[in-house]
């Protein structure tokens, strides 16, 4: 594994928080992985990147991975010391970083609509185009630390993972798109949504991340606990929790994990 840090802020505005710092990585297994280690060996501030040019081994929630073809796409991990928020509302920082993606994804030409698909995927109709993964180290009742992992397809082509449904901006555009240029606006849009949330802008956050749900109207099936059930996005409760309305009026509090979006009526 080789690295190089950077101190050059051409790509931010000085003001900004997100991307104060970067560090270029060239080939690594998990950028959430080497920012922990990073961490552990030096002193970086808020708001700094750990970009990958390659990630071999990116990580999704749980046991999913991450396919990331090398110089094709955006894989990076910032820190962040959210030590303003409750440790109860650290679901609120999957809310920020869901919203300053589909944000920067909505200032785009794209022939499709733009979701967020509970806890913190971006979908383009029923394709998957962005994840994340947040780590969050606490004291005691204080959330003084979390490394947030970003993966958003930009220029790859062709996916060969087992992945069900991962697209590109490029399968979507058909253009190259640049990767420094993408880098700088999504900074801006996370470092716009993140004061937000420093500004305790919660009720915002909230309707705005409910409100960009994928399947956020109607009904459609889901598998809960091992059934199959009919049911609407009611909203997301302040763990986290998806809570879902069922056809007979059922009221079902979900964890991740335990709800599976289904395909057909």
């Amino acid at each position: 594994m080789t690295y190089l840090c950077t101190t050059n802020h051409s790509l931010v505005m000085p003001q900004q928080i997100i991307g104060s710092r970067i560090i270029y990585l060239d080939r690594v297994s998990s950028t959430n992985a080497i920012a922990m280690k990073l961490l552990e060996e030096h002193s970086y501030p808020e708001g700094s990147l750990f970009v990958a040019r390659h990630q071999f081994a990116g990580r999704g929630t749980g046991i999913n991975t991450w396919e990331s073809a090398p110089g094709k796409n955006l894989t990076f991990s910032m820190v962040l010391f959210p030590d303003f928020l409750p440790v109860e509302k650290q679901f609120m920082l999957n809310k920020m970083v869901s919203l300053a993606l589909h944000d920067f994804v909505s200032d785009l030409p794209l022939p499709a609509a733009i979701s967020i698909k509970w806890p913190n995927d971006l979908y383009l109709d029923d394709k998957k185009l962005a994840g994340i993964l947040i780590n969050n180290i606490i004291q005691g009742d204080t959330l003084i630390r979390s490394i947030v992992g970003i993966g958003l397809n930009i220029n790859q082509d062709v996916f060969s993972s087992d992945a069900p449904n991962p697209v590109s901006l490029r399968n979507l555009t058909g253009k190259e798109i640049s990767l420094d240029r993408c880098l700088t606006e999504l900074c801006e849009h996370l470092d716009r949504r993140y004061e937000e949330l420093r500004r305790g802008l919660f009720r915002r956050l909230d309707q705005d991340y409910l409100q960009r749900q994928y399947r956020r109207s109607g009904l459609y099936p889901f598998a809960f606990q091992g059934r199959r059930i009919l049911a609407g996005i009611d909203t997301v409760d302040e763990y986290g929790r998806l809570v879902l309305m069922t056809v007979e009026g059922e009221t079902i509090l979900c964890d991740q994990k335990e709800i599976v979006y289904l395909t057909g009526g």
